[in-house]
């Protein structure tokens, strides 16, 4: 196995939008709670964004950030999978204390998601995005291990990684346009989305050209000749078409 002492403890970041009356913010109930058994395992930076009356409130963006490499990750995710490994920081790598954390803050609070995870690895970034309510929180698990089996097909021909990967990728056509995008989250209109969409195409940034491209996990190729729109860019397009 390899040794743990190549880990330093993550850095974890979670971010989210409350409302704010009286020049106070309304926070989540509990939320010291939940601040005391993250930073047990991370170094945590947890803050709330006070906005007006509106959507979106209380869904959390997270980043976990660690000096691992992304082999690295990969050796001790097949670790932590094999079921060997009691220690602290490849749990902490692999969110598990945050799950359990969270789960009993969302006992408390039903409103609260998990909108956006991010993880910042030395050599990628990989972004996990909400499909539909608790989506992440329930398939992280199995994203982790399709991850695993297809990390493989992740480097070019030069055998170099990809800059980012976002999981998972929605296809529609709007004008008789192919569009590709990442999942908008509240404002998401594709109704026919399942657990499995997770599992069928995700969006890979280039390294060095930051061009995007598409991968088909059923056929473990590249779908040649498409782009695909994070959230920002989708509106730009859209905004581009009025």
């Amino acid at each position: 196995m390899e040794s743990t002492e190549i880990i330093q403890t993550p850095t974890l970041i979670v971010k989210y939008d409350a409302f704010f009356s009286n020049f106070e913010i309304e926070d989540i109930i509990d939320i010291d709670t939940f601040k005391q058994n993250t930073k047990q395992d991370y170094l945590t930076i947890i803050k709330p964004n006070p906005i007006g009356r509106g959507g979106g409130v209380y869904s959390f963006f997270i980043q976990l950030i660690s000096n691992l490499t992304f082999q690295d990750y990969l050796n001790f995710l097949a670790v932590y999978f094999a079921g060997k490994t009691l220690d602290k920081l490849i749990n902490a790598l692999f969110l598990k204390p945050f799950q359990i954390a969270y789960k009993k803050l969302k006992e408390k609070n039903g409103i609260i998601d998990i909108h956006k995870i991010q993880i910042t690895l030395q050599d990628i970034d990989l972004y996990i995005y909400c499909i539909h309510e608790n989506s992440i929180y329930e398939n992280i698990e199995l994203i982790y291990k399709k991850l695993y089996d297809v990390s493989h097909y992740l480097y070019n021909e030069h055998g170099v990684l990809p800059k980012e990967v976002h999981i998972p990728v929605l296809f529609e056509e709007k004008n008789e346009e192919k569009i590709f995008r990442v999942p908008l989250g509240d404002e998401e209109f594709i109704t026919n989305i399942t657990k499995d969409t997770y599992f069928k195409l995700w969006g890979i940034v280039d390294r060095f050209s930051e061009s995007s491209y598409i991968f088909d996990i059923a056929n473990k190729s590249i779908l040649h000749g498409y782009n695909f729109y994070t959230e920002k860019c989708y509106y730009q397009f859209l905004s581009d078409e009025e």
